[in-house]
């Protein structure tokens, strides 16, 4: 393992009455052939780009994008 990165998932149910909101908090591991979520794997080869997109002071969006055919 190369390295680690914490995300949160986030989950939002909208319901006549409310809005919930949900937060998972998950793991994103870099290997040297992969990077795994814990629910997806993908090959390096396949990775086409990382990006990290700034929201606030503290917060942004990681961006995992694949190779389409």
């Amino acid at each position: 393992m190369l390295a680690i990165q914490l995300y949160y998932k986030i989950h939002r149910e909208v319901t006549r009455n409310a809005q919930t909101t949900v937060l998972h908090e998950r793991s994103m591991y870099l290997y040297e052939h992969k990077v795994k979520t814990q629910y997806r794997e993908f090959p390096i080869d396949e990775v086409f780009d990382m990006s990290y997109r700034k929201m606030g002071d503290s917060e942004g969006f990681l961006y995992l994008h694949e190779w389409s055919e």
